[in-house]
């Protein structure tokens, strides 16, 4: 096995670091409730990753676009209340940052997350000190992409291409790490499904496995 000599580490927040599912669906679904007087009984677990509104045109294929602003509006008005607590460590993760934190290996969240649920589930877990900073969504005003995102916090934080790891379960991190050129390791038991991989775990420990301290 090549192993890799590293010097930061960008981790994917939903489906790599925590298991959102449960909170997001939870928030969905209140807001699915007040917004169209149903009930939603469809799992998000395979749309999860993208943004909210992405979300919700797989679900009923909305396009009026007051209704999808209204919909917004009441998801994260629950989401940032209440359901976001609903949120768990993945088994492991808080050893994997222990390590990498000890190694003094810089970690970074890239996610599409906005940053006020992102803060407030990291200070929850207790996992927030483990990282230099979290890039979201809205940090500069919106991303077009976490290919961009990623091409941003490398240029910030300046970090070596060639030293520097992106963890992540979706084919969007996959080529968020391609376009930039840096080494990317699938997170298989989080929410996606990627093809190809050269570098996948089935749990957070099992990224040590790549590295070279």
């Amino acid at each position: 096995m090549d192993l890799l000599q590293i010097e930061a580490v960008l981790f994917d927040l939903d489906g790599t670091i925590i298991d959102s599912y449960p909170g997001i669906q939870k928030a969905f679904n209140n807001a699915y409730r007040k917004l169209y007087s149903a009930e939603n009984k469809i799992s998000l677990k395979p749309f999860i990753g993208p943004p909210i509104t992405e979300i919700l045109s797989k679900v009923n294929a909305e396009t009026d676009i007051h209704k999808i602003n209204a919909f917004v509006k009441l998801f994260k008005d629950c989401y940032d209340t209440e359901d976001f607590k609903s949120s768990t460590v993945y088994f492991g993760t808080k050893l994997l940052l222990e390590k990498l934190h000890s190694e003094g290996v810089k970690l970074f969240i890239v996610t599409n997350k906005r940053q006020k649920p992102t803060d407030l589930i990291m200070q929850y877990l207790g996992i927030e000190h483990y990282f230099c900073a979290s890039y979201c969504s809205d940090l500069k005003e919106e991303y077009a992409s976490k290919s961009v995102m990623v091409k941003d916090i490398l240029q910030v934080e300046r970090l070596h291409k060639q030293k520097t790891v992106l963890v992540g379960d979706t084919y969007h991190d996959k080529l968020a790490a391609d376009q930039n050129e840096i080494s990317f390791i699938h997170a298989a038991y989080g929410y996606g499904k990627v093809e190809g991989i050269e570098r996948e775990i089935l749990q957070p420990l099992d990224t040590l496995n790549f590295f070279n301290f």
